[in-house]
């Protein structure tokens, strides 16, 4: 997928970190919606000591993977794009770009 409609090289590694940005963005989500299922399922009082063991170890799972994420999703805004940002001379701070973009 392309963001920018014309081919510039200047611009490639930008919207390679803002392509990251967004597949981080996506897997917290994922993380989210399945964390949030888990804690569902755990909360269904007739459920087997089997199923409890399973919705407990893929919550610790997306909550490890989330936290990994996170990490990555503010390395890649604050640090990769922030730098991009000043290469480019783009003012503001990466947050607000990625709120307008």
């Amino acid at each position: 997928m392309r963001i920018f409609k014309q081919e510039n090289k200047e611009l490639k590694d930008f919207e390679e970190i803002i392509l990251d940005i967004e597949k981080e963005r996506d897997t917290l989500d994922e993380c989210h919606a399945s964390i949030q299922s888990c804690l569902w399922n755990l909360e269904d009082s007739k459920i087997e000591q089997f199923d409890k063991e399973w919705f407990v170890k893929d919550l610790r799972e997306n909550l490890n993977k989330k936290e990994k994420t996170q990490t990555k999703l503010e390395y890649l805004k604050h640090s990769k794009l922030r730098s991009e940002m000043f290469r480019l001379n783009i003012i503001g701070s990466p947050d607000s770009f990625l709120k307008t973009a």
